[in-house]
């Protein structure tokens, strides 16, 4: 009796292990299946600029994720200053409210952005105009705050991506 007492309880512990180890590889592979899931989604914005030969200026916004891009915010830093999102007063600052023509620009903040689409901020034209920005483009400071159906929220800051949450 003793014998089969010892069996029984050798072949019960090997079944709780294998049952432990089918449970872990379950866990695993539902992690691994979240994981790729949200990267298979994952937005990736920057902004660049454009400078055209007939003295048009541009700065766009790029997505170069796999997945759409909500746009929370966007907030630009021009010598100490903030702007938030009025570009307009950014660019007026920079060339002056009576030279500003020819000037066109989109307001982002609570608007998506699709994978691999990109978009225009600000379009400006004219010799003056386009100089003026190239010059001052470098220290202007673009801070885009998105986030991913998941809800999970980036910020770009001169396109250096950090994640907030």
């Amino acid at each position: 009796m003793t014998k089969i007492q010892k069996k029984w309880n050798w072949e019960a512990m090997a079944a709780i292990f294998v049952s432990l180890c089918a449970l872990s590889v379950s866990i695993l592979q539902e992690r691994s299946a979240q994981r790729h899931a949200r990267l298979s989604v994952l937005p990736f914005v920057q902004t660049e600029v454009r400078e055209m030969q007939d003295s048009t200026w541009e700065l766009i916004i790029n997505n170069k994720g796999v997945g759409p891009a909500m746009i929370k915010k966007i907030e630009y830093t021009f010598e100490n200053k903030n702007y938030d999102e009025r570009i307009d007063d950014l660019a007026i600052d920079i060339v002056g409210q009576n030279k500003l023509k020819n000037f066109a620009f989109g307001r982002y903040g609570g608007t998506v952005i699709s994978a691999n689409e990109s978009s225009m901020l600000v379009r400006m034209t004219g010799k003056y105009n386009t100089q003026k920005l190239s010059e001052n483009y470098p220290k202007i400071k673009v801070k885009i705050t998105f986030a991913s159906i998941y809800e999970e929220v980036w910020v770009s800051e001169n396109n250096v991506i950090k994640k907030l949450n």
